[in-house]
């Protein structure tokens, strides 16, 4: 009775191995192995985040560039208006002193 038992057991055992073995071979030989590249990816990561980083602050500079020069644009045409104002109160109290 126990050698029957055991022999079932052993046999079951024995079973069970060959099947995952038969397993494991199919698997192995007839599917395409999936491999992750980890450190490409991040690498790709890394550089796509550098270069939008230098994209924005190339906008920003030129922004920057373009508000300064029209500012510059503005001062000037402010000075230039002052300038006239004063000329043309210098000429009316000459013409004033003058009669």
């Amino acid at each position: 009775m126990w050698s029957s038992l055991f022999v079932n057991i052993i046999i079951s055992i024995l079973i069970i191995f060959i099947a995952h073995s038969l397993w494991t071979y199919i698997k192995n030989t007839y599917s395409t192995k999936k491999t992750k590249d980890l450190i490409g990816t991040q690498i790709q990561k890394y550089k796509a985040m550098l270069e939008e980083i230098q994209n924005q602050k190339e906008r920003e500079k030129k922004e920057y560039n373009q508000l300064e020069s029209n500012e510059e644009i503005s001062i000037e045409n402010d000075l230039a208006k002052w300038m006239d104002e004063r000329i043309r109160e210098e000429e009316s109290l000459q013409t004033e002193f003058q009669k």
